[in-house]
């Protein structure tokens, strides 16, 4: 595993690599920097890891670019839909599934068929990137995390 800290805007965003699976610490600093400008903070950021992944395992990471920057959208918008409406979805989501959702998108998981189960939806949700895009950058950062 190799942990690494990529900086947009003065702000850092820290990246755990390993072999297909790359793991985005989705803390304060990482939602500003991409919801202040997803496409390119987002682009980047798959630029610079996808580089540092193919220099630390000597192979590319076996993910599509569309479909590695949706999967990251798609948790941050799933992150700010249960902060954001977080009252209605304890009461829908119950047996402990709000919680379970919340701590699952402390981190985002980003892997290749064999490692990530869910790779089929964020290839199949490429289409709507450009919506994902603007629906994150419409998102005041107070709206987003919790106090």
């Amino acid at each position: 595993m190799v942990e690494k800290q990529y900086t947009f805007g003065g702000l850092p965003v820290r990246v755990e690599i390993t072999d297909g699976l790359v793991r985005i610490v989705n803390d304060r600093p990482f939602k500003q920097a991409v919801v202040t400008q997803p496409e390119a903070v987002t682009s980047t950021l798959v630029e610079g890891v996808k580089a540092d992944y193919k220099l630390t395992f000597g192979r590319d990471l076996n993910i599509y670019d569309e479909s590695f920057i949706v999967e990251i959208w798609g948790h941050l918008y799933g992150d700010y839909l249960l902060v954001r409406y977080r009252r209605a979805l304890k009461i829908i989501l119950i047996f402990g599934l709000y919680d379970r959702f919340r701590q699952s998108c402390e981190v985002v998981d980003c892997g290749e068929r064999k490692k990530d189960p869910n790779r089929w939806l964020w290839d199949r949700l490429v289409p709507f990137r450009k919506m994902l895009a603007k629906r994150l950058s419409n998102i005041r950062l107070s709206r987003f995390t919790e106090s």
